[in-house]
């Protein structure tokens, strides 16, 4: 391969660090790093909802924590993994657990990826513009391009590695309420006499809430 000029010993030399890279990101990709998620979906039987709703996200923020949503009908939570066994006391004293089902997802392989990905990326970031210094070439618009392309997938990146470091860091609380205060569907009449005549809502088991 003849090289005519500065600019071609520029690329030729950004396709060999391409090939060193790609080649150290499959070595790395082979080393698993077991990281979980948590997810918990249980259900409360609790004499007042609303009570119970407040007191149980007041707990879960001051071990750290936050809730996505809280109603009457139930609290979203995510929790440090610190405050795993006083979360659980808390809600078993606030009522009765009518179910309390964990499920686990491990991430270790997917997160690796996505970190390798981004050292790669940073690696190839700093000898480009290495390069483009050392051999005094000016910059152009399909280089300020290239360049803007490679930092945005940086950040976009960056931005995944963020979010599951965080669900790795908190558990997921998805938390119903089940209460005698909370309110029954209201029913509607229909518009054919024999369903008014069985209780269709009885008879199906079914009904809807108006928000």
């Amino acid at each position: 391969m003849r090289l005519n000029g500065p600019l071609d010993k520029i690329f030729f030399r950004f396709i060999v660090l391409v090939i060193i890279l790609t080649a150290d990101l499959l070595s790395a990709s082979e080393i698993e790093n077991k990281k979980l998620t948590f997810y918990i979906s249980s259900s409360l039987a609790v004499s007042n909802p609303q009570e119970s709703g407040d007191e149980i996200a007041a707990f879960c923020e001051a071990g750290g924590g936050y809730y996505t949503r809280k109603s009457d009908y139930g609290v979203s939570l995510r929790y440090p993994h610190s405050c795993k066994d006083m979360m659980e006391k808390m809600i078993r004293k606030s009522g009765i657990v009518l179910s309390w089902n964990v499920s686990t997802q491990d991430a270790g392989t997917e997160y690796n990826v996505l970190v390798n990905q981004l050292k790669s990326r940073e690696k190839l970031l700093s000898e480009y513009m290495r390069l483009i210094e050392s051999s005094g070439f000016s910059g152009t618009l399909s280089l300020e391009r290239e360049l803007t392309s490679l930092v945005t997938e940086m950040e976009s990146l960056k931005g995944r590695i963020r979010k599951m470091e965080h669900d790795f860091a908190y558990i997921y609380l998805d938390l119903d309420f089940s209460s005698e205060d909370n309110p029954e569907p209201e029913k509607k009449e229909s518009s054919f006499p024999w369903i008014n005549r069985i209780d269709f809502y009885d008879f199906a088991g079914s009904g809807y809430y108006d928000e």
